[in-house]
Parts: C-alpha cells; structure tokens; sequence
C-alpha cells in the first residue's frame, strides 16, 4: 500500500491524488475517479514536503484544512487521518511552504 509520498517538484496531481479510470471514460464518457491509497488510507506520509510545487502544496493545504480533496468533478472527504511531514532546509530544489 503505497500511503507515503517522495516530495520533488514534478510531482502531478494524479500521482499525488488520483487518477480516472480510462476504461469507463472511453467507453462510457464517464469521469470516475479512482483515489490513490495516499488519499483514502488514514495514515499519510510526505518526505521533503517543501520540495512540492505551490499547487501540489495548496491540494495538501485543503486536505489539511477543509479535510476534502477535489479532482475533475469528484470530491472526497477524509474526516479522520494522521499526516506525517518532513522538511528539508530552504536551499536550491525546495519552494517556500
């Protein structure tokens, strides 16, 4: 179960979040999302959180603050989790968080 994330900048969003389900897209049109274990385990762990991209940063930020992630149209709540984050000094390769 892959519930930790490496930080690097070119990190997108579906290896962070999730993904669609290209079958029932292509043979339905229909946009359903499959969530990463990230997302729907209660345990979380991101290493060198600070080497995230501002937008990948502000998907985290939601979680944190609002306890739902959205993506395409679909939105799921994460009521009970425990986030675990490291953070490597401010030097070349790392944003502000």
């Amino acid at each position: 179960m892959k519930l930790s994330i490496n930080g690097y900048p070119q990190l997108t969003e579906e290896k962070l979040v999730g993904t669609l389900r290209l079958g029932k897209l292509m043979k339905d049109g229909v946009e359903e999302v499959v969530w990463r274990k990230f997302i729907t385990g209660f345990w979380k762990i991101i290493d060198e959180v600070n080497r995230l991209t501002p937008y990948s940063q502000d998907i985290l930020l939601s979680l944190l603050a609002e306890g739902k992630v959205k993506y395409y149209d679909a939105i799921t709540t994460i009521e009970k989790y425990t986030l675990y984050a490291t953070i490597n000094p401010q030097d070349v390769g790392t944003f502000e968080f």
